[in-house]
Order: structure tokens, then C-alpha cells, then sequence
């Protein structure tokens, strides 16, 4: 359980660099000649899960005429703020399935390659 911790907590810490390469301008995702409080703003929206809503009527008018810009923002709100980002990295995506040789024929998860799961032999 503490191994799962760590991992976690380093995966926050992954998050908050990446919102803080995005405010310093270290991407691509937002034009260069944005402000230094127009990144702040910028910033404040994909890391804040309650926004102003200043900040929110601010966002909007910065990215008025950018459809694909005002979509970045809220693509990044999502990933960053409703930890969409998170759950993905966390997900167990490779799982596979196989029939275990002394049970009927039913799918049963594997750990790995014909290392049946714990689960399996209760």
C-alpha cells in the first residue's frame, strides 16, 4: 500500500509540472506572445477545480476567435483538474484472460503470462 502512495503522490507531482511547463510558456499548446497574466489565468483554469468566474469570462474572451485554442484549455481542464489524466496513467490497461486447465472453460484473469490470478483459486 505504501508503494501505491508513492506512486501516486509522484504522479500528482508529474501534473503539477506539467501545469507548470504549460504557464512558463515550455509548450507549444498556447501561442508565445500570450501575457504574463493571461498565463496566469491560463493556469489558473487547468489546475483549479473551482474557477471565478472572472477567471472563467476571461478565458473566454482571451480565446474568443481561437476555436482550437479555447478546446485545448478545456481539453487540459479535464485532464488536469477532473484527474482524467490521473485514472488513465493508474488503469491496469494490459490485463489478459485464459482458461485455467483444471476449472470449466471460462475466461479467468491472468497477472501474466500463465500466472494465474489469486482471485481465480479462491
Amino acid at each position: 500500500m505504501h508503494r501505491l502512495a508513492i506512486i501516486i503522490a509522484n504522479l500528482f507531482l508529474s501534473i503539477s509540472r506539467l501545469i507548470d511547463d504549460i504557464y512558463r510558456g515550455r509548450s507549444s499548446i498556447f501561442p508565445a506572445d500570450c501575457t504574463q497574466r493571461e498565463r496566469q489565468i491560463i493556469r489558473d483554469y487547468i489546475s483549479q477545480p473551482k474557477v471565478k468566474k472572472q477567471t472563467w469570462e476571461r478565458v473566454n474572451k482571451m480565446f474568443r476567435d481561437k476555436r482550437p485554442l479555447r478546446q485545448s484549455m478545456h481539453l487540459l481542464r479535464g485532464l488536469f483538474v477532473h484527474r482524467i489524466l490521473l485514472m488513465t496513467l493508474k488503469k491496469r490497461w494490459n490485463v489478459q484472460y485464459g482458461l485455467h486447465p483444471t476449472r470449466d472453460p471460462i475466461a479467468v484473469p491472468y497477472h501474466a503470462k500463465g500466472t494465474v490470478s489469486l482471485n481465480v483459486l479462491l
